[in-house]
């Protein structure tokens, strides 16, 4: 192969590792701040309700 076309290839592929690594931080992040609002909200409950 082409030495240029193995740098696109090369290019493209770690600019999609990385496209696809902030899509799941961004889902982590979300499913954790669900968690958090999540926890926060049994805590007071359960005092309430013992």
């Amino acid at each position: 192969m082409d030495l240029g076309i193995v740098s696109v290839l090369v290019s493209v592929t770690s600019a999609a590792v990385a496209v696809g690594a902030l899509v799941v931080n961004a889902v982590d992040g979300r499913a954790r701040r669900r968690n958090t609002e999540f926890l926060g909200h049994r805590d007071p409950w359960w005092q309430r309700w013992s």
